[in-house]
């Protein structure tokens, strides 16, 4: 039986065996290194089928010995994996642009690593003798698992390692015989070829039939029916959009948890259009990324036919956000209120954002009703969580959403910073402020002389599209000298008089200043 030859290199020793053990049953010869200096001279020796290589090693690290590896013609097509405790994103984009074809961390699961390594394997570098066209083939029987888990026999025509371009369509020859028809149950959408029960290509060889003379294609020619399938947590989406954009593969990627479903289509290895949910196009993509477990199906793609939101991103710009924004939304949920509490803003701002802001934003804060969760908000938001999460801090930074940490005795509802001028005295004459932090029930003035707790004092300021200025008498309830606090030094005044009036003019101008922030936010995403 041919045998993979995988080159591993790990200064730590129990790691080598380790993944010596794991790969053995593939089956594959491991070569072992210690460092990046005999990794290096061991690729260029052995010329192993793949080389697992760990980052942080004596000599050389890994990042060296790939960058090394590439520069070299004899070694530069050896497919690579690294295998490392360094999660970042910048240092798995960092392996990504080096031509790794995948970047694993550790601790490493031993089931995900066989089938990453099967898998690259299989489309990269099969050992000989090589496989023969699928044209060629006779139907198969592959293994495959039922839904309930049990491995059953089925018949199929496409080969195990069947990420691999499929071959252009031949032309016909008066004197060939017709070929058989595939039977209807080859393939059944609810039996998908499973990639971890897959061996080495060449056990699965057959006697070469005489084809007719092929096309030559510029570009992969589009295939039909189920390509592959498997787990997400053995094969993550970022490792399935590598590899699809290397194979310049013309096909749909259907991905599915629990009852949540989504579908990327591949056109040249490129992502033309993208769904999940409520979400379309790059807000799709980029939702799709943070899934960590479910189920992925390959299928041919009939490109007029191919649905979703158009993506207009090259496949690397949207894997590089998309995983700055993976690391950034534990923070961004950490700072949003409990999510079992349902979220509330006030009906003056839900009608002032669909009336200024662009349709997903006004779809997001309309279900800001307060019958939804933040799991709900999140589930039914046309944006993708990192997105959702960053508007939800931007409306409870104003106080749209009150605090968790402010009880519901001292709210003041929404609040906005404003270039407004203020006035205001204890005695006269009034003083000025250029701006202050406006909410229906007081404001906030930045001065590094704040008035004393309790002292009462008169208000007066215009607000934008209105004639009259609004005069009201105020208390001070909070004061700080301190500049290095939020806001710097100041002193909090709640309205003592306001009337209800001028109480609405205000709500309105807070809820268009909002929805202008929210507008503006968005245009400032879409600009990036």
């Amino acid at each position: 039986m041919s045998r993979w030859r995988i080159l591993v290199a790990d200064d730590e020793p129990l790691v080598l065996e380790m993944i010596q053990d794991t790969l053995q049953v593939l089956p594959a010869t491991v070569l072992k290194a210690q460092d990046g200096e005999e990794a290096l001279r061991l690729a260029k020796t052995e010329r192993p089928d793949l080389i697992l290589l760990d980052v942080m090693m004596p000599k050389l690290d890994g990042f060296g010995v790939a960058e090394a590896l590439k520069r070299d013609a004899a070694t530069a097509t050896i497919p690579l994996i690294f295998v490392s405790a360094l999660g970042a994103s910048r240092d798995k984009v960092r392996g990504l642009d080096l031509g790794a074809e995948d970047y694993l961390t550790k601790p490493l699961n031993a089931d995900e690593l066989r089938d990453r390594v099967r898998l690259i394997l299989g489309r990269a570098r099969p050992p000989k003798p090589e496989l023969t066209p699928i044209s060629t083939l006779e139907p198969s029987l592959i293994p495959t698992l039922e839904p309930s888990g049990e491995s059953v026999t089925k018949p199929v025509h496409a080969p195990a390692d069947a990420l691999a371009p499929a071959p252009a369509p031949a032309a016909a020859a008066p004197t060939a015989p017709a070929q058989a028809p595939i039977p209807e149950q080859a393939v059944a959408p609810d039996q998908p070829l499973d990639l971890a029960e897959l061996g080495p290509p060449a056990v699965r060889t057959a006697e070469p039939v005489q084809a007719a003379p092929q096309a030559p294609s510029q570009e992969p020619a589009p295939t039909t029916g189920l390509l592959a399938s498997g787990q997400l947590h053995a094969m993550n989406l970022e490792s399935l959009i590598q590899l699809l954009e290397n194979e310049r593969h013309t096909a749909r990627l259907l991905l599915a948890r629990g009852s949540e479903r989504g579908e990327i289509a591949f056109v040249g290895g490129a992502i033309t259009r993208a769904v999940q949910g409520p979400r379309q196009g790059e807000a799709a993509v980029y939702q799709l990324l943070t899934w960590r477990e479910g189920t992925f199906q390959l299928e041919g793609l009939d490109v007029p036919s191919q649905i979703g939101g158009p993506v207009t991103k090259p496949n690397q710009a949207l894997l590089i956000e998309g995983l700055r924004r993976l690391d950034e939304i534990p923070g961004l949920r950490a700072s949003l209120p409990d999510p079992v509490l349902p979220m509330e803003v006030p009906a003056e701002l839900r009608a002032a954002v669909q009336k200024q802001s662009k349709p997903d934003a006004a779809a997001l804060v309309a279900l800001l009703d307060g019958t939804r969760t933040l799991e709900q908000v999140l589930a039914q938001s046309p944006f993708d969580d990192w997105t959702t999460m960053r508007d939800l801090s931007y409306l409870l930074g104003t106080r749209a959403i009150p605090p968790k940490h402010v009880s519901p005795e001292i709210r003041t509802g929404p609040r906005v910073i404003l270039d407004l001028p203020i006035e205001y005295q204890r005695v006269p004459p009034f003083q000025k402020a250029p701006r202050c932090n406006l909410s229906a029930r007081g404001v906030f003035i930045q001065t590094a002389t704040p008035y004393e707790m309790g002292e009462q004092v008169l208000l007066r300021f215009t607000l934008p599209g209105q004639e009259t200025p609004v005069k009201v008498m105020g208390q001070v309830v909070s004061r700080t000298t301190d500049p290095g606090k939020p806001g710097g030094a100041g002193m909090g005044i709640r309205f003592l008089d306001l009337l209800e009036a001028d109480r609405e003019i205000i709500e309105r101008n807070l809820a268009e200043a909002i929805a202008t922030g929210l507008s503006r936010t968005q245009e400032r995403r879409e600009r990036s």
